[in-house]
């Protein structure tokens, strides 16, 4: 894990959602960090049942069709909420990323490090208590993820939360592998 990337990200990440938070007293049920596969800059995301529910109604979106956007982390209106916190991540990837991307191991080297890292710091802002605790915090899922997405997004997802409490996103969006197809057969 790069070092420097963590504590640009931690404080990013943090700062964002502490201001989502605060800034908006919703029951959210989806918070995470996103990048692309090439590794470009994360950003933060998030729905909350409010936010669901005007979206569905100023969009006349019928409630059969609603699950389409419902963890759809580019449809919310949170969709890379505190941008302005990530300017110095920016800069650090951009200076960082490999520049010759038909140097594959170079490009999956990088890749890999930068989803370690945003699971690192969802799973550290978790133990921090940023997405609450008990019930709220059950009630929510935190990941970090690829987009578009993969089953690694499922494996982190699993790692981050407690199955039992993510059952409807296992359910719903998650990527198939084993521990998704599990909860499918219980």
């Amino acid at each position: 894990m790069d070092g420097v990337l963590y504590m640009k990200l931690l404080k990013a990440t943090k700062t964002a959602f502490t201001e989502l938070f605060k800034e908006h007293d919703e029951f959210f049920y989806y918070c995470t960090l996103v990048t692309t596969g090439e590794g470009n800059c994360p950003y933060i995301s998030a729905w909350s049942w409010q936010a669901l529910k005007n979206f569905k109604d100023q969009e006349n979106i019928p409630d059969e069709e609603i699950i389409d956007y419902k963890w759809s982390y580019a449809d919310s209106p949170y969709c890379a909420y505190g941008w302005k916190y990530f300017k110095e991540v920016e800069e650090y990837v951009i200076a960082n990323k490999p520049k010759n991307i038909d140097d594959e191991e170079d490009c999956v080297g990088w890749v890999n490090a930068m989803i370690a890292t945003m699971e690192t710091v969802m799973s550290t802002l978790d133990e921090q208590g940023i997405f609450g605790m008990g019930a709220r915090r059950k009630s929510m899922l935190v990941n970090a993820e690829f987009m578009p997405p993969d089953y690694t997004n499922t494996m982190r997802a699993l790692r981050l939360n407690n199955k039992e409490d993510i059952r409807i996103w296992l359910r719903e969006a998650a990527e198939g592998v084993a521990g998704y197809i599990e909860v499918q057969e219980e």
